[in-house]
C-alpha cells in the first residue's frame, strides 16, 4: 500500500511541476507580448477614426496557426459576413451566385468528389471564435465582431465549432 501512495504522491507533483511550467510559459508568452503577426506581405490599414462602427477581419490557415491577413473594416448598417469580406479582400473568388468562398488570393478548396486521393480542404468562417450555423451572406456584422475566414482540412471532423484562443484575442 506505502507503493500506491508514493507513486500517486510522485504523480501528483509531476502534475503540479507540468501545470507550473505551462503557466509560467503562457505568462512569458503574455508579457512579451508574444503573438503571431500578419505576414510581411500584408499591407498595414490606416486606423478607423474614432467612433466608427468596425469589425476585425483576420484571414488564416490551419485553424488560425497562420495569420495570411489581419485588419479593421469599417461596417455598414445591415452588412452581411460576406458583404465585408467581398469589399476588404484582394483575390477573392466565389461560386454559388457569390454564397460560397472558393479561393482568397489563389488558396482554394483541394477536394474533388470522386478523387479519394484529394485532400478535404477549404474555407470555414467563424464569428468571435464560433463557426456560424448559416451562410456568410445571411449572417450580419455588429460593430466589435471578429471575423475570421480560416482555410483548413476537415477530413478528420466535418465540425469544428470554435477556434480556440480567437476571441477575444488570438
Amino acid at each position: 500500500m506505502k507503493r500506491k501512495e508514493s507513486l500517486l504522491v510522485s504523480l501528483a507533483i509531476i502534475i503540479l511541476c507540468a501545470a507550473a511550467f505551462g503557466l509560467y510559459q503562457y505568462k512569458s508568452g503574455q508579457a512579451s507580448g508574444q503573438r503571431q503577426q500578419p505576414s510581411a506581405a500584408a499591407p498595414a490599414t490606416p486606423a478607423l477614426p474614432a467612433g466608427t462602427p468596425a469589425a476585425e477581419l483576420i484571414v488564416s490557415r490551419d485553424f488560425g496557426r497562420k495569420v495570411l491577413q489581419s485588419k479593421q473594416v469599417q461596417i455598414e448598417s445591415g452588412e452581411t459576413v460576406m458583404d465585408v469580406l467581398k469589399r476588404s479582400i484582394d483575390g477573392l473568388k466565389t461560386g454559388y451566385g457569390g454564397g460560397f468562398v472558393e479561393s482568397i488570393g489563389g488558396l482554394g478548396t483541394t477536394y474533388n468528389p470522386g478523387d479519394s486521393s484529394s485532400k478535404k480542404q477549404d474555407w470555414f468562417y467563424y464569428v468571435n471564435g464560433v463557426m456560424a450555423d448559416i451562410g456568410a451572406g445571411e449572417f450580419p456584422v455588429h460593430d466589435g465582431d471578429r471575423i475570421t475566414w480560416d482555410f483548413h482540412d476537415w477530413d478528420f471532423s466535418v465540425s469544428s465549432p470554435g477556434l480556440i484562443g480567437v476571441y477575444p484575442q488570438p
